[in-house]
């Protein structure tokens, strides 16, 4: 009893560390004559301190000696972990991967708006490896919730466009391109409301987009044609899923006058994975700037456009993303798959490798990613997005930032209130 009330002590005891209470644990199991009563405290010192039981075994029966891990100290300051937040917050929050090939780019640009940096903290700042920077700014992060989109068609048009899945297709040539729409509805499928049409290359993951209202063949049409001249590249396949607004006569009609020669699939029913590029681009892009706003008011389809315009532009240019080399079926209990990606690489970046140094849409792009400033750019895309959402009047969160990637609480989370034209925010 007098070992119990010792270990009771202990336990309730913050201020006195195992280290310190280890020779009065020991004289207690010494004491202990029974196996019922040194299980009971190997039970409790193994719940109140967490140690393995045959290591907390040892300690208590012979004379090895507690020795805690004391770690290494931290290789970089605090001023240069402190300089990743306002890097990491103007490029829009990116994971830690895709910050770090922007890093040069970033600190060019923020020097540029008169902001000062230390020489140390830039040299510590560029040998920050993928993951020290993501430990850096892991308390901003946050959880993104799971979204599913239905979509449904079904036309006689069909039956004369293959069905297949989208990796059935030269994914490593340029110009396989996936497309799909976005719909900005709020959770309210109800009345009109704009869509995002979405296109990315498979090879090189170059992504544009730009608004459809109402999700009409017409409407699907017209952003087909406002997207087709700003690809640096022509389009030889394009893989849709079974949506109507691109099996219709007069999608089909639209692509053939800018191409005679694309080849059009569509996805398999029922298997969302076989467009998985550009269902990929429309979680990480579209849903990271729009979120779960509704936009219904027609009149914002200009602004709308030019807004789809900077987000292209910043997403080809400043934004790196990976691609999967390899994917090996693993045996063992509890890891499946092993996957392993290549260097983050920016779409321009890509780019390069598929057209020659002289082809004049390269030299242009290269020279709008040289003379554009990333982080001007990445203001003025929440600057519209916020006009865009006031005009709305949707409530904004307290930093007056409306997208759920900024570090504020989503909306959709927040009490909903009515206004007239987006019942469901």
């Amino acid at each position: 009893m007098h070992g119990h009330r010792i270990i009771r002590e202990m336990k309730f005891n913050n201020m006195t560390s195992f280290r310190e209470s280890l020779p009065n644990y020991k004289r207690c199991y010494a004491e202990m004559r029974t196996k019922k009563a040194r299980t009971a405290m190997l039970d409790r010192l193994t719940v109140s301190h967490g140690i393995d039981r045959k290591y907390l075994t040892k300690l208590l029966r012979g004379t090895r000696e507690y020795k805690p891990h004391t770690g290494r100290s931290s290789s970089y300051n605090q001023s240069a972990k402190a300089l990743l937040m306002p890097l990491w917050c103007a490029a829009g929050m990116p994971c830690a991967e895709y910050l770090k090939p922007m890093l040069r780019k970033l600190t060019a640009d923020y020097i540029a708006l008169g902001n000062e940096i230390e020489a140390e903290d830039l040299k510590q700042l560029f040998a920050m490896s993928a993951s020290t920077i993501g430990r850096a700014v892991r308390t901003l992060r946050r959880d993104r919730d799971i979204r599913r989109n239905k979509r449904s068609g079904a036309n006689r048009i069909r039956e004369t466009i293959p069905e297949m899945p989208g990796s059935q297709l030269p994914e490593d040539n340029l110009g396989t391109c996936q497309v799909d729409t976005v719909a900005l509805c709020g959770g309210n499928m109800g009345e009109s409301f704009f869509y995002i049409a979405t296109l990315t290359d498979a090879a090189t993951q170059w992504f544009e987009c730009a608004p459809s209202w109402n999700h009409s063949a017409e409407a699907t049409s017209r952003a087909m044609r406002n997207i087709h001249p700003r690809l640096p590249f022509g389009i030889k396949y394009l893989h849709s899923d079974n949506g109507g607004e691109f099996i219709n006569r007069l999608f089909i009609q639209q692509l053939e006058k800018l191409d005679p020669d694309i080849h059009q699939s569509r996805s398999r029913p029922y298997r969302k994975n076989d467009n998985c590029r550009i269902e990929q681009k429309n979680g990480s892009v579209i849903r990271d700037y729009f979120s779960d706003i509704r936009f219904d008011n027609h009149e914002q389809y200009h602004a709308l456009e030019a807004l789809c315009k900077d987000i292209a532009l910043y997403t080809n240019l400043f934004r790196p993303c990976k691609k999967l080399v390899s994917k090996e079926l693993k045996s063992c209990k509890g890891v499946k798959y092993v996957k392993r990606y290549d260097t983050p690489q920016t779409p321009l970046e890509r780019l390069t490798e598929f057209l020659p140094a002289d082809n004049p849409c390269l030299i242009t792009y290269q020279h709008l990613q040289k003379t554009v400033n990333s982080i001007t750019l990445m203001k003025s895309i929440q600057s519209q997005l916020r006009k865009l959402v006031r005009d709305l009047n949707v409530p904004l969160p307290a930093d007056g930032i409306p997208s759920a990637r900024r570090g504020s609480p989503r909306l959709n989370s927040a009490p909903r209130t009515t206004c007239v034209r987006c019942p469901r925010i």
